[in-house]
């Protein structure tokens, strides 16, 4: 039953991946293109009703976190123990509520990223099917762990009482009606109908809560994802250097053609008028040709890389931010309240996921620049002529260098960086004990 269990789930996604591959002519990227991702954030389409709508989320998003924050420093001139209970709900939605507004303005930016990924990027090529499985799983995986945590969310307002030091800093009537995080609002929300209605609004709160966290985290990656795997589909290309049996005749579309070893490479004109092999070029011609176009695309997809990078600067600083913030507030909840040690480790993943993303992101970049450079070695380029190696050695010069992502032009992000950062979350925390 085990086995049978995961056969079906494997044919479902070769299926689903199948389905996606083939039915879009440009380039099949899932990023950007849900619905969801169209209700939640305002999109540049016709259609009055979803901007509408994404305009009414982001209305009511911004209605709750205005009053999340005027709690958090209502409770931070009154009580430790209090703000280290409400520390992180409330950063922790300031943070993605900034994350919004960043997806709002950043709309036109990032649609004319995907019209780029359509007009440049390879479309047939087997790697392209291995990067949409990649990231068809793993946002499958995130997305089951923010559900887990929302129900978990959720279930944690509703099983918790008030402690000693929330009663001293609470004037409501009905003190057991509470909420994960409390609010500053003018009227007392444990009486009815008030009640009710707040209940409502924080179900639906959540909901665009993990929703716009769940395309906070994984936008960065997908796109890194999909760029190192155009960069690994010309380290194939590379890789094919030299070899005798087949030639590639166009590296955007993956047209090949077999070759006999003493037969030179045609002409794409001839390939495509299916003529003859009469008056072909010689094959080192040929393989100057290729490695040309291979540059090009390489030197497309660096541009992209920068600016993305480019565009992404609040970002960076914003992650690495919240990050340490958001980790300080956890091991002050941890260590200074009796709240459910379950809740609070998962809410550490998905802390943790903010900038491990990010890292993984820059690494990706990295590991397809390796790729390439290690691929330019990785060949026959020994048979060719003088001419080939010295095409190749623009690419090597730029592929031997590290590419990570900067914050400011200095500072790399990588796994050392993630690591850093829980350092610099740790040593604030101490500090933060010292003088409590």
């Amino acid at each position: 039953m085990k086995f049978r269990l995961v056969d079906r789930t494997k044919a479902h996604i070769k299926s689903k991946i199948e389905a996606i591959f083939h039915a879009n002519q440009n380039y099949p990227c899932l990023i950007f293109t849900t619905y969801l991702a169209q209700v939640f954030r305002f999109q540049s389409i016709a259609s009055t009703k979803i901007r509408f709508l994404s305009l009414f989320n982001f209305a009511c998003f911004q209605c709750v976190t205005l009053p999340l924050f005027l709690q958090l420093i209502f409770v931070s001139t009154k009580n430790v123990i209090v703000l280290s209970m409400q520390l992180f709900e409330s950063i922790y939605c300031v943070s993605v509520c900034i994350e919004y507004g960043l997806q709002f303005i950043s709309h036109k930016r990032n649609v004319s990223l995907l019209q780029s990924f359509h007009r440049i990027f390879i479309k047939n090529h087997k790697y392209v099917k291995r990067i949409l499985t990649i990231e068809y799983v793993a946002s499958t995986i995130i997305t089951i762990i923010l559900v887990i945590l929302g129900s978990m969310w959720f279930l944690e307002s509703t099983i918790s009482t008030m402690t000693e030091e929330e009663l001293q800093l609470t004037n409501r009537q009905n003190p057991d009606r509470k909420f994960k995080t409390e609010f500053f609002l003018p009227f007392d929300y444990s009486l009815s109908p008030y009640y009710e209605l707040v209940w409502v609004v924080v179900v639906y709160y959540g909901v665009i809560l993990q929703t716009i966290l769940f395309e906070t985290i994984t936008t960065m990656p997908f796109i890194t994802l999909h760029i190192k795997g155009q960069l690994d589909i010309l380290a194939y290309y590379l890789r094919s250097i030299g070899n005798s049996h087949f030639v590639y005749t166009d590296i955007k579309e993956g047209t090949r053609v077999p070759l006999l070893p003493t037969v030179a490479a045609p002409s794409s004109s001839l390939y495509q008028s299916n003529i003859g092999i009469e008056n072909c070029r010689p094959k080192s011609q040929y393989t100057k040709r290729l490695i040309v176009k291979i540059i090009r695309h390489h030197q497309k997809l660096m541009r992209i890389v920068d600016r993305y990078e480019r565009h992404c600067q609040i970002v960076f600083g914003l992650r690495l931010l919240v990050t340490v913030l958001l980790m300080v507030a956890l091991l002050c909840q941890l260590v200074f309240t009796d709240g459910s040690r379950g809740y609070i480790c998962a809410s550490m993943i998905v802390v943790l996921q903010f900038n491990y993303f990010l890292c993984t992101g820059s690494e990706l970049i990295d590991s397809g620049v390796a790729n390439i450079h290690r691929s330019v070695f990785n060949n026959l380029w020994y048979t060719c002529d003088s001419d080939v190696w010295k095409l190749l050695r623009p690419i090597v010069l730029v592929s031997q260098k590290p590419r990570h992502f900067k914050f400011m032009r200095f500072y790399i992000i990588d796994y050392r960086s993630f690591v850093s950062s829980l350092r610099v979350a740790y040593s604030l925390f101490v500090v933060f004990t010292k003088f409590s």
